[in-house]
Order: structure tokens, then C-alpha cells, then sequence
């Protein structure tokens, strides 16, 4: 069996995973409270957790590809670039860890509540 073959496709899978699972963290929207004043539900902690398993779905990606792999470390900077970007937008959502709500204030930051 081809080794280089299978840790490339190992490689292109991992990355593959990691992408998609940081592009899907978007869709789980906390920030995007339209109106101030309305009641979201917080998952924020559940958006955090994707992004962590995103990560390291694309460290393991470039180290199945090597280090040398120029494809693998620009896959992995567009992922490290939305992660980022991620955990930014879903920052100000992040003091309600614990609250299942959050109520979106006008200034951009959220009030915890338990409903």
C-alpha cells in the first residue's frame, strides 16, 4: 500500500473536516441578534467547542500532509484566519458560558438570562 498516498488523503480529509466544521460554525449564529432586545439562544459555548475541534482536525491535517506541504499550511492559515474571525464575532457572548439565553443590547453586548 501507498503510504504517501494514504497519509495524503488522511491529509486532504482532516483539513477538509476542519474547514468544513469552521464554515458550519457560522451558520450557529449568536451575534446576529437583528433588533436589540431580542432573546437568542446562547451557544456560544457549543460554537467554541466547534472551533477547538476545528483547530485540531487541521493540525492534525498538516501533520498527516508534513511540514513541507504548501497546500496544507495555507489550507490550515484560511482556517486559523475564520477561527479567528469566529471567536471574535461570538466574543461578546462569551461572559453568558452558563445562561442558555442572551439578550442583545444596542452597543453590540449581551445580557445573560435563564429562561
Amino acid at each position: 500500500m501507498n503510504t504517501a498516498r494514504t497519509r495524503g488523503c488522511a491529509a486532504a480529509a482532516l483539513l477538509a473536516a476542519g474547514g468544513l466544521l469552521t464554515l458550519l460554525s457560522f451558520f450557529g449564529a449568536t451575534e446576529l441578534g437583528t433588533f436589540p432586545g431580542d432573546l437568542q439562544e446562547n451557544r456560544a459555548p457549543l460554537l467554541v467547542t466547534a472551533c477547538v475541534i476545528a483547530v485540531l482536525l487541521t493540525a492534525g491535517g498538516v501533520a498527516a500532509a508534513g511540514r513541507g506541504s504548501c497546500v496544507a499550511l495555507a489550507a490550515a492559515a484560511c482556517v486559523a484566519l475564520l477561527v479567528t474571525w469566529r471567536l471574535y464575532t461570538i466574543g461578546p457572548a462569551l461572559h453568558c458560558w452558563s445562561y442558555n439565553t442572551v439578550v442583545s443590547n444596542t452597543d453590540g453586548s449581551f445580557d445573560c438570562v435563564d429562561r
